[in-house]
């Protein structure tokens, strides 16, 4: 399986076992692919976020409650910076801030 999708079998083990908690997109998309399963099927809540794009989820978000960036970012209590960054793809979210911040908020 590990060869099919064009990674290691050490990674593909740590993706099995769970020891990490970011799949990148296209990792994701051939392993659907080989398994003829919906993307859905083989992510969690985080992992959903981010292959839908944090950044529109979030920007999405963020203008739903008519705030700009710089009332939102203090609303949520980061710096206004780092929310550009997430909203421009610039910088991945980690899990412990999705999990602070947006897990309760954003349904992806």
């Amino acid at each position: 399986m590990a060869e099919l999708i064009g990674i290691s079998r050490g990674h593909y083990i740590d993706f099995e076992v769970g020891y990490v908690d970011y799949y990148p997109k296209e990792i994701v998309d051939k392993l659907a692919a080989l398994y003829k399963i919906p993307v859905d099927d083989l992510l969690d809540d985080y992992n959903r976020f981010l292959y839908k794009g944090q950044g529109k989820m979030i920007r999405e978000y963020r203008e739903s409650l008519g705030l700009q960036k710089k009332p939102f970012a203090r609303l949520i209590g980061v710096d206004p910076n780092l929310l550009r960054a997430w909203e421009a793809d610039q910088k991945r979210m980690n899990i412990n801030s999705w999990e602070k911040y947006f897990k309760n908020l954003i349904k992806a």
